[in-house]
């Protein structure tokens, strides 16, 4: 998973465990995580904004019975997503929203690896749009199955709808 580096909030979603959750982001190999948040009720939250350089960044989620499960994703500069085909750039309507026919567009790019971030500049506009929401879900559902793809491909264990671990965290954590 990727995304495109700067100074801007976090949103994560994950399935399974039981709360409160307890969310933590670190760079890789950095002593003191970024970013934690405690006492998170819902299985998603939004990290509060942080300078994300280049780099793999880890995100962990533990809920309250104290098991946990973490995903990577690489924050990388803007100059490394895809550039917009022309259309999309010269889009001039405005419903659908060209940010939401955008996050759509970098969804499918490069098999999927920039789904974090169209999951979070569709995030922006969820909550103002109907349609911005329904992709949200359809990205988080997405990337929850390239998640069970990857590790069924490197024989992890990993046990969908189980009790015993959170899930996916949403990043791809549902959204590394």
């Amino acid at each position: 998973s990727q995304i495109e580096a700067g100074t801007r909030p976090l949103r994560v979603a994950w399935r399974g465990g039981e709360g409160p959750f307890q969310i933590t982001l670190w760079r890789a190999n950095a002593a003191l995580p970024l970013a934690t948040h405690d006492n998170v009720v819902e299985n998603q939250a939004t990290l509060d904004e942080t300078d994300l350089k280049p780099g793999t960044y880890q995100i962990r989620v533990k809920d309250s019975a104290n098991r946990h499960q973490e995903g990577n994703f690489t924050v990388v500069d803007s100059s490394d997503l895809p550039p917009l085909p022309t259309e999309l750039e010269n889009y001039q309507e405005e419903d659908p929203p060209k940010p939401l026919l955008e996050a759509a567009w970098l969804a499918t790019q490069e098999g999927g690896k920039f789904v974090f971030e169209a999951y979070q500049r569709v995030s922006r506009l969820a909550s103002m749009n109907p349609e911005a929401n329904q992709m949200k879900e359809r990205l988080r559902v997405q990337n929850a199955i390239r998640i069970l793809q990857r590790k069924r491909q490197s024989g992890s264990k990993f046990s969908p709808g189980s009790e015993d671990e959170v899930e996916s965290v949403s990043l791809r954590c549902v959204n590394c």
